[in-house]
């Protein structure tokens, strides 16, 4: 299928990444493809959209995270005052915009410092190009850090104005080498959110339906001697 121009715009920035052909053409198909509710489109620039499907009206939230830090996982670093072997200065220490504005180092991931170098010399990579290639991924990671932003997606449902399930994911970030990619991979996670939410507000409806049977048949069954005493 041939891209359209803004496809081709996005295939060609990844291409100029250094990414694959393959992947670059994979990564921007996926960028660019439409959301399954036509109300999803706005995410994430909108924070908060409202669509109908069916008896449900869902409203999905797009919201920081302010429980997400760096350094919580394998794959983000961290900015610190304690200098070792594995941190770099902190070039964008008095930035006002970003993470690690007032810290004076930067660690690199956990990831990176403990497997880098040897996927690097598994490539058939020499020593210097070793450090150099390294050295080039930390300064990315450091980057990538200072402008990462994480959010979290809320899906709520409700049938006649009544909230009936709610389902939710954490931890989202994006960074400007994702950016692109962002939109998508939020909708994309929206429509999960979606399923989930409604699965439980159907649950939560047939629940309360065998609730109200129960509630009355017990009734018929209690009212069934009076009405018998009233008869003789």
């Amino acid at each position: 299928m041939a891209l359209t121009d803004d496809q081709m715009r996005i295939y060609r920035r990844m291409r100029d990444e250094g990414k694959t052909a393959s992947l670059a053409l994979e990564l921007t198909r996926y960028a660019d493809h439409a959301p399954a509710y036509p109300w999803l489109a706005g995410l994430p620039h909108a924070e908060t959209v409202k669509g109908f499907i069916g008896p449900f009206t869902v409203v999905v939230r797009v919201v920081p995270d302010d429980d997400a830090r760096l350094g919580d996982d394998d794959v983000t670093g961290t900015f610190t005052d304690d200098a070792d072997d594995d941190t770099i200065e902190n070039t964008y220490r008095y930035n006002g915009d970003g993470n690690g504005g007032d810290w004076k180092f930067y660690r690199p991931s956990t990831y990176t410092r403990e497997n880098v170098r040897a996927e690097y010399a598994a490539q058939g990579m020499s020593h210097g190009q070793i450090e150099h290639a390294y050295r080039a991924r930390v300064r990315q990671e450091m980057r990538d850090d200072h402008m990462r932003e994480t959010f979290g997606i809320i899906v709520d449902v409700y049938v006649a104005e009544r909230h009936v399930g709610n389902a939710s994911l954490w931890g989202i970030d994006t960074v400007p080498s994702y950016e692109r990619l962002f939109p998508a991979h939020v909708r994309d996670e929206a429509e999960n959110l979606i399923s989930e939410a409604m699965d439980q507000g159907r649950a939560t409806l047939a629940n309360e339906a065998a609730y109200a049977r129960r509630q009355a048949d017990a009734l018929e069954a209690a009212m069934t001697p009076a009405v018998s005493l009233i008869k003789q």
